[in-house]
């Protein structure tokens, strides 16, 4: 059970700081890129929408194709979404594509990790480990969350305002090319 309560720790982490990096300032990148506050309501509604609608079929993705195959698409979904948006000049259309891709990485993402832990530690009749594992993430993911918020807004965000979004697509795609020794099982 320790070598999968790693790789949930591993991949749960590098997940949530690639979203930590860009999500303080990606009003402050679309503002300074020419899209209006319209627009800018207009993608958080795009990816709010079609996030709520995956939320499901996410879920029975995740159990036919697998956990870890679901969190690998995840990830690489939500870093293309992410890089078409820091790239692409300010247009309704790359936009729009944009919030479509990263809520259904977001969608992906949503309890995989989790549900796939649960299902280890009932497998290997570990349940009662459960506890330890999430505040053992918790301990050791919030403050490394923390900082990667604080280095994709004050240091990243100061250099360039696209960079903490194309970083952040780097943390999502490292985390799914990543050879996870995981994946043979």
């Amino acid at each position: 059970m320790k070598k999968y309560k790693y790789i949930f720790y591993y991949i749960s982490i590098l997940y949530t700081m690639g979203t930590s990096l860009w999500s303080g300032t990606i009003y402050l990148f679309m503002r300074h890129n020419g899209y209006s506050y319209s627009l800018t309501n207009l993608f958080l509604e795009i990816f709010w929408l079609v996030t709520f609608f995956a939320e499901i079929p996410s879920g029975y993705i995740a159990d036919k194709l697998g956990y870890l195959k679901t969190i690998m698409a995840s990830g690489i979904i939500r870093a293309l979404g992410l890089i078409i948006l820091a790239l692409s000049p300010m247009n309704l259309l790359w936009m729009t594509v944009s919030g479509v891709l990263t809520a259904l990485g977001d969608s992906l993402q949503s309890g995989t990790m989790t549900s796939w832990i649960a299902n280890k530690a009932v497998e290997h009749g570990e349940k009662d480990q459960l506890g330890a594992i999430f505040s053992g993430y918790s301990i050791i993911g919030t403050p490394l969350t923390m900082a990667a918020t604080f280095v994709g807004a004050n240091i990243l965000g100061n250099i360039r305002l696209d960079l903490p979004l194309l970083i952040g697509a780097a943390f999502f795609a490292r985390d799914q090319f990543d050879h996870h020794p995981s994946l043979k099982i």
